[in-house]
């Protein structure tokens, strides 16, 4: 459990970024980026390799606009692809419906 807290500590510096929109916090995305990376053993956070890789995925997590939707889909699905797929049309529906609405 240490390991998982010294990991989580970085994010919570980051987690005000998250709190102006819905987006995910701290703990989604760690455990989000936990079942992107595949990590099953928390043991294998002891490669360098492996805990890079979790924390990139958790700060995208906090940095890009995620929703609840994909968190949950990758939770309750765990089809990655189809997830983010799911996820970049959703926004990309809402980045041209903010588009025009400010013309």
């Amino acid at each position: 459990m240490k390991r998982l807290t010294a990991l989580t500590l970085p994010l919570l510096f980051t987690a005000p970024l998250a709190c102006e929109r819905q987006a995910p916090g701290a703990t989604d995305c760690q455990k989000l980026a936990l079942r992107v990376v595949g990590v099953e053993d928390e043991r294998w956070l002891d490669v360098p390799k492996v805990r890079e890789a979790v924390t990139e995925e958790a700060v995208k997590c906090l940095t890009t606009p995620y929703d609840r939707t994909l968190v949950r889909c990758v939770e309750e699905r765990g089809n990655t692809r189809a997830c983010y797929a799911a996820f970049s049309r959703r926004y990309n529906e809402r980045k041209r419906g903010a588009s025009s609405e400010s013309l």
